[in-house]
């Protein structure tokens, strides 16, 4: 259940997971550590281990100048989690995640991060866990998810002056943009489903990409919210929606007009996505269907 990462890994651009509980191997050292082997053929450039019940990654543990090759070893001095609960993070030299979530770490431990993934601890136990292509949603959407970044920066910007200037041009609650410009999608989006919200793109119609994860990392949990804003190619109002749930597969909705939407919900039990205008009434609804692939 996670979870934004340090400044190192989002500075270099920013997850459907198996959760399962582990009793590992432990000594009786009073300090927690951890001997994590890359059994894999990838170089890791960045490890993130943190407490379970946080929610966020905090910084890579490897900093900028290291890395665990193939086949080596590199040992973690860890701090302090409710339950002995872990969650770890490994991103491998092609920009691909491998999670591990809720792992027992008490004492000293050692454990292979293998294909699968899996991860082993020398008394034989194991731990699934989930890979992420980065090309589906981690690496190169984190770059992509930099640029709207910026490009949403200068947008706010921009607005702000029109605004204090008397414009008619400032961005305001999905209203439409005028003829000739492009539009800005500004709506807040609210997981009222009881499962938890692990992605979420929004793009204009008219383009090739999905963009990056509009969550940026973040897993919204039932009843969270986050701002979501999302600057269209021309004055199209249309947008096209793909997210997913945990470990359930993509759900996608195609054509939403949002020229007027301040507000949207998202259900995991109806995949349902309902619209709300900047005064709170609702201006309609629209079903979710499994993507292809």
């Amino acid at each position: 259940m996670k979870k934004r990462f340090g400044m190192i890994i989002t500075a270099l651009a920013l997850c459907a997971v198996m959760v399962m509980s582990l009793a590992a191997c432990g000594g009786g050292s009073s300090a927690t550590t951890l001997e994590l082997t890359n059994g894999l053929s990838y170089d890791f450039d960045h490890v993130f281990i943190a407490p379970h019940s946080d929610t966020e990654w905090g910084d890579d543990l490897l900093g900028e100048n290291e890395d665990i090759v193939a086949g080596a070893s590199h040992t973690f001095t860890l701090g302090s989690a409710s339950d002995d609960a872990w969650d770890i993070c490994c991103v491998d030299e092609d920009g691909d995640y491998w999670y591990f979530y809720n792992v027992t770490i008490k004492g000293e431990n050692a454990a292979t991060v293998s294909s699968g993934p899996v991860l082993t601890f020398t008394n034989g136990a194991t731990v699934d866990g989930t890979f992420e292509f980065g090309s589906l949603g981690s690496l190169g959407n984190m770059l992509d998810g930099l640029t709207d970044n910026l490009e949403t920066l200068g947008d706010t910007i921009e607005s702000g002056l029109d605004e204090a200037l008397g414009g008619d041009n400032a961005a305001q609650g999905g209203a439409e943009a005028p003829a000739g410009d492009v539009f800005t999608a500004n709506y807040n989006l609210t997981n009222i489903g009881t499962e938890d919200l692990w992605w979420f793109y929004s793009s204009d119609t008219n383009s090739s990409s999905w963009g990056g994860d509009r969550l940026s990392g973040r897993v919204i949990h039932t009843d969270e919210d986050i701002d979501v804003t999302v600057e269209s190619t021309s004055e199209n109002t249309l947008y096209d929606i793909r997210l997913r749930f945990n470990e359930e597969p993509y759900y996608e909705a195609r054509g939403v007009d949002f020229a007027n939407v301040a507000a949207i919900t998202v259900s995991s039990d109806t995949l349902v996505i309902d619209l709300y205008d900047a005064s709170g009434a609702s201006i309609g609804s629209v079903q979710l269907s499994e993507a292809a692939s």
